[in-house]
């Protein structure tokens, strides 16, 4: 009778058809990649210009990383991920066919929380994984609205995602 796995071993089997997301804990990049957010409207810079964090930019303000360690975006944008994340899976038929993938997304809310508009900024290469997370985020729509504190009209968000399939286990989620 074959001995069970020990502890750094895994068993392929209870990990086998599984999802996991990455939502927790939050990947924490170098100060270096990580733009500050933008404050009011206009960029990331205070004349006004400039195409925001990962080149993403509506309405004349920069996409704000949802990742963003700003205390001002903490609460309201842990609130938009799990609110995301509760309607976001990995497509069966993706994991079926192997495929992965990493991109870029951003979206703009309006001042009530409902979503205005979902634009794939980088696609993943796969059209399934990037349909999936536009759907996702048009199912938590509406989201609380945007507190005063944060914007008075609309908020461009943006994040990097990925979804990785590893040994039978499918992982997604923000980066």
């Amino acid at each position: 009778m074959p001995s069970p796995p020990g502890p750094s071993e895994p068993s392929e089997s209870v990990f086998a058809g599984r999802q996991y997301s990455l939502l927790g804990p939050r990947l924490d990049l170098p100060s270096s990649i990580e733009r500050p957010p933008p404050s009011g409207s206009g960029g990331t810079r205070p004349e006004g210009s400039g195409s925001g964090s990962f080149g993403y930019e509506r309405d004349g303000q920069a996409g704000v990383p949802l990742t963003t360690s700003d205390p001002r975006y903490a609460e309201y944008f842990a609130e938009l991920k799990r609110r995301i994340e509760a309607n976001w899976t990995y497509p069966q038929d993706a994991s079926r066919r192997g495929q992965s993938g990493q991109g870029l997304v951003g979206f703009v809310l309006r001042k009530n929380g409902s979503v205005r508009e979902v634009d794939i900024v980088q696609s993943s290469g796969v059209e399934i994984l990037d349909r999936y997370l536009i759907n996702a985020i048009r199912l938590a729509s509406p989201m609380p609205p945007i507190p005063d504190r944060i914007s008075n009209n609309t908020l461009p968000v943006v994040f990097a995602f990925t979804y990785t399939l590893y040994q039978g286990v499918r992982v997604f989620g923000f980066q």
